[in-house]
């Protein structure tokens, strides 16, 4: 909820906190979510800096660049000498404290991977920016998509076995459990994450991989590229799985597939599409 006073507006995020936001010229993103919403509300002018996970749309890369929520400290912030920080709730409570102590106006949102939470993400960033008439656009064409993939989804006949293989800096392969950013976009999608047992990631495993036997390999277009088809079957059992045999690789754009933000109706529906060839666009 939003209340707009002669002066300022003050909004109530996600923590219950009310932020009293009388200012928005100089503001700072923590998360890539919260970069693209603001893109999509055309208020990027209002833009002093962004979060290294930024990088859609292309032009954010040319703002000024602050390390992810998780690891900015609040001195970096500080530097940028911002009106509004808007963050998501993977930033360090102490760093949200002492913005707070430093009477930095701080909405922290969550970064939940659900469709409520992106629809709320939107909202919440427009009234932050005194935005609303926007941002309901925004949510107006969201529904749209989710409307299309809803109607989609009740034709689906079969749910294909989806393996989301995450590939880190150090080369280190993990696979996504319960309670992820993937495992909520393949199941929107009409597929199944065979790795249920655990929650977030885990090291690849042979054993695992060939008991999941998945149909489908997901990636994002960098941990595929870093890779490629011939190192996807090169490990640990992968040649050996349905999607290895039929070399059924999906790889998008990261903050596109994960980020849940207003591009996710979209993202479900390019998804949806690619595992059920049979649904006619």
């Amino acid at each position: 909820m939003a209340r707009a006073t002669e002066r300022s507006v003050i909004v109530t995020d996600m923590t219950g906190q009310k932020v009293n936001i009388s200012d928005t010229s100089r503001v700072v993103t923590l998360g890539s979510s919260l970069t693209e919403i603001v893109y999509a509300l055309n208020a990027e002018r209002r833009l002093a800096a962004v979060d290294a996970t930024s990088n859609y749309p292309q032009e954010a890369k040319q703002l000024m660049q602050l390390p992810s929520a998780r690891s900015v400290t609040i001195e970096a912030i500080l530097n940028i000498k911002p009106s509004l920080v808007l963050t998501l709730d993977t930033a360090l409570p102490d760093t949200v404290s002492a913005l707070r102590k430093f009477n930095i106006p701080t909405v922290v949102v969550s970064a939940k991977e659900s469709l409520e939470n992106a629809e709320s993400k939107i909202k919440l960033v427009a009234q932050a920016l005194s935005l609303e008439g926007r941002g309901a656009e925004l949510i107006r064409n969201y529904q749209k998509d989710l409307a299309i993939a809803r109607a989609k989804f009740s034709s689906i006949r079969s749910r294909p076995k989806v393996m989301f293989l995450y590939s880190g800096t150090n080369g280190r392969i993990t696979v996504s459990g319960r309670d992820t950013a993937a495992d909520a976009i393949i199941k929107l999608a009409g597929g199944v994450n065979p790795f249920q047992s655990y929650t977030g990631y885990a090291p690849l495993s042979q054993e695992a991989t060939l008991i999941a036997n998945p149909e489908a390999i997901l990636m994002t277009n960098l941990g595929f590229s870093s890779l490629g088809a011939d190192g996807i079957l090169k490990l640990p059992g992968l040649a050996n799985t349905s999607a290895g045999r039929n070399k059924k690789f999906l790889s998008y754009e990261g903050n596109y597939l994960l980020g849940f933000g207003p591009r996710l109706g979209q993202a479900v529906l390019e998804l949806m599409y690619a595992l059920h060839p049979e649904l006619k666009k």
